[in-house]
């Protein structure tokens, strides 16, 4: 299953991503809205996981 993760943090953003890939996903980390965005409009994704408040683009 291929996620999305948009997080700026990159304590968290390096926990969550390791913590996913270790069941066998695959995760596309991305830090904010608008490379989000411009990910969405050319890839597709099963799963997105979302900050709240990121710098450019808010979710």
């Amino acid at each position: 299953m291929r996620l999305l993760l948009i997080e700026d943090d990159e304590f968290l953003g390096d926990a969550v991503k390791t913590g996913l890939t270790q069941f066998d996903y695959v995760v596309d980390w991305l830090k904010d809205g608008e490379a989000a965005r411009a990910a969405l409009k050319t890839e597709s994704f099963e799963l997105i996981i979302l900050d709240l408040g990121l710098p450019k683009l808010s979710g």
